[in-house]
């Protein structure tokens, strides 16, 4: 093992040599291309599952999670953060997450007394957190589910004028982006959005916020 360690510590020795005669442009390419040669004879790009230019996050599961009158939110779980695929690929292999999301939805409902409706979205939320046992995964968007919850984000408001949307377009029910799932101001209030639109408020606002404008650009 010695003698191969020093067999590459005396051709990067060389190469360095070559490096400084040639200068310039031609000595950088060289000094790459040894570089490139001693980490594949090190086998580095067999066994580091991290080393890849090509990373993104990753979506890790989607889940509806409803109480026994079928009303709840839809979550959507992502890789924390840039992976590559391999080491995504190794995620989705770690059993913990899965069940740990399963208990998730086996427990929504009892734990809110089967009232998901009456639930506020952060409240729902900041439980819902505690199933993120992995840092590697964790919950960026929530969306309000079921027929009758969407329906409470239809109903008239003298502020929006009235606009016919058919009942197949989710526009304008309540959900949460990732930074109000995991704020990076702790101290910031809550931010209620509603799907599409650019209207946002301080509160629950359990009516349409859907203007003209919001549903002639989802039209499109």
């Amino acid at each position: 093992m010695m003698n191969k360690t020093n067999r590459f510590i005396d051709i990067a020795d060389k190469g360095c040599g070559v490096v400084l005669l040639l200068g310039g442009t031609t000595s950088f390419l060289i000094l790459i291309a040894v570089i490139g040669l001693f980490r594949s004879c090190m086998g580095y790009d067999e066994i580091d599952i991290d080393n890849s230019y090509m990373v993104k996050r990753y979506q890790f599961d989607r889940a509806y999670i409803e109480d026994s009158t079928g009303n709840g939110y839809e979550l959507l779980w992502y890789t924390t953060d840039y992976v590559t695929e391999k080491r995504y690929k190794e995620i989705l292999t770690r059993q913990p997450i899965w069940d740990s999301y399963k208990r998730l939805e086996a427990e929504a409902g009892d734990h809110f007394n089967h009232r998901l409706i009456e639930t506020d979205i952060y409240d729902f939320v900041e439980w819902a957190k505690r199933y993120d046992i992995d840092p590697d995964v964790r919950l960026t968007n929530i969306w309000v589910y079921g027929t009758e919850y969407k329906k409470l984000y239809r109903q008239p408001n003298e502020r929006f004028p009235e606009v016919q949307t058919p009942f197949a377009y989710d526009i304008g029910i309540l959900f949460l982006k990732e930074f109000d799932v995991y704020p990076y101001n702790l101290q910031a209030g809550r931010t209620y959005r509603y799907w599409q639109c650019e209207v946002t408020s301080s509160s629950d606002e359990r009516f349409s916020h859907v203007t003209e404008q919001d549903y002639l650009q989802v039209k499109r």
